[in-house]
């Protein structure tokens, strides 16, 4: 029994270990997966840096929008607020020369009437020429 078991054992040992040639490319093609490992591992961090770098360059973007947005509406509002000044002076300055108008269609009547007043009743007085 003993003998046949140290025959088993050799045999075994025998068998698990592999010729030199076939360890040497085990270990080429352990030592090649480990590189590509690596080198994918390394394509990975560029990748996610670069994903990172264009995260934030988006992040950067969207603040300046948003602040040019900022500043576009308070110059809205400002826009607004003095176009909204500019129509009631405008409105309020149509009324006053609606007002002037009036007045100078009053004044051109009274000076009419004043004139054929003076036509009428100063005869003989000399008076000044008529515009």
């Amino acid at each position: 029994g003993a003998a046949g078991a140290a025959a088993t054992s050799a045999a075994s040992s025998t068998r698990s270990a592999a010729p030199p040639q076939a360890v040497t490319s085990d270990e080429i093609r352990r030592q090649r997966n480990r590189e590509y490992a690596r080198q994918s591992r390394e394509r990975k961090r560029r990748e996610f840096e670069a994903l990172q770098e264009y995260d934030q360059s988006l992040r950067d973007a969207l603040g300046n929008a948003e602040r040019q947005i900022a500043t576009l509406q308070e110059t809205l509002t400002k826009t607004q607020q003095e176009l909204e000044a500019t129509r009631q002076g405008y409105f309020y300055a149509q009324q006053e020369q609606a007002k002037l108008r009036e007045r100078l269609a009053r004044s051109e009547y009274d000076c009419n009437r004043l004139h054929a007043w003076i036509e009428c009743n100063m005869r003989g007085y000399p008076t000044p020429p008529r515009p």
